[in-house]
């Protein structure tokens, strides 16, 4: 009897952990997804800005502004997820980090992996 107890114990304690490890990915792929919308503003706001100052029509001041601000949101995207992880990406509209989902691709539609 007391055999059997264990054994409940350790498939609840089993079947917990799964559900926490489901939980945790859905928590990753809302961030991811958030990653990857932060990143897209932010390119698209840097290539705006380099296209004004290459015709003279912003100041110098704005545009390091700008090249600051975009390369601190690339940091910090690549941060958040992990760039030392094996099976990181991180390019210009998309994050892939496999790694934290144990072996599940989460990609965005339309992404192709490199």
């Amino acid at each position: 009897m007391e055999q059997e107890t264990r054994i409940f114990e350790a498939i609840n304690n089993l079947q917990n952990t799964k559900i926490a490890l489901e939980q945790n990915k859905f928590m990753r792929q809302k961030e991811i997804t958030s990653l990857n919308q932060q990143m897209e503003e932010i390119e698209v706001n840097f290539s705006r800005m380099k296209s004004l100052y290459a015709d003279s029509l912003i100041a110098d001041q704005q545009f390091e502004d700008a090249e600051r601000t975009h390369r601190y949101g690339k940091k910090t995207a690549q941060n958040s997820v992990g760039t030392s992880a094996p099976g990181f990406y991180f390019g210009h509209k998309a994050l892939w980090a496999d790694r934290h989902f144990h072996g599940t691709l989460i990609q965005q539609p339309g992404y192709v992996a490199p």
